[in-house]
Parts: C-alpha cells; structure tokens; sequence
C-alpha cells in the first residue's frame, strides 16, 4: 500500500502500442530497403532482415506476412523518395516547350535522383538482373 501525498507510481504497460508497432514496420521497411538494395531480392531472408532490426521473425510476417510483402513495402518507399525528387522535374518539363531542353532537364532530374536515392536503382538493376 502506498502511504503519503504523493501518487502511487505508475508502471510502464509492456502492451505494445500502436505507435510501437508503426516504428517497428518503419525500421523493417529501412532495414529490408537497405538489404534488397545490397544484395537483391533472392539473397536476403526475413530472418536476416527481424535480425538487422532486432525483432523476432514473426513480428516481421505479423507486418507483411511474407517476403514479397516486406520487398513491396520496401519497393515503395524507395519510390516514393526517388519521386520525390523527380516529380517536380518532370512537372517543370512538361510545360517546357523546348523538347531538347526538356529532355536535358529529365536526365539531370533522373541522375539526381539516383544519386541521392541509389537504393532505388539498385533494386531495379538487381531485380532486372534476376528476371524479377
């Protein structure tokens, strides 16, 4: 029994949040982009990857339920960070009325883009190189 004015201490649910569970899949989606970018799609197992982010297997299945899953998750934020800066490119250059500088104004777009989001082109050139 807790005796004088000040409040019984409160204890720290161990219920995972929903928060909890919402940073759990981010840091499975990075740790999945990280590896399928490095080494491809067939190379890197969910186990690799709950291990990389220092859960249990299951927690990622729970996330994605398989490993096409985990890589489409990973697909996607990888597309959405390379579009990202690419999106604005291709806007400015479809009002541009000179196609050559048009043109120009993509590849430069494109190849920052790879630069500053390679993960991106590495899953393509590896899922490329495996027929995938």
């Amino acid at each position: 029994m807790h005796s004088g004015g000040d409040p019984a201490p409160s204890k720290k649910s161990n219920i995972p949040t929903s928060e909890d569970g919402e940073r759990t899949r981010r840091a499975v989606v990075e740790a999945a982009l990280r590896l399928f970018a490095g080494r491809g799609f067939e190379a890197v197992s969910l186990r690799e990857i709950a291990r990389e982010v220092g859960v249990a297997h299951n927690i990622v299945r729970y996330h994605f339920r398989s490993k096409p899953g985990v890589w489409r998750a990973a697909a996607d934020a990888a597309y959405a960070r390379y579009s990202s800066v690419l999106r604005p490119v291709l806007d400015e250059a479809a009002e541009d009325e000179d196609t050559n500088w048009a043109a120009g104004r993509i590849m430069r777009g494109s190849i920052r883009a790879s630069a500053r989001h390679p993960e991106f082109v590495r899953m393509l050139l590896s899922q490329g190189a495996s027929g995938g």
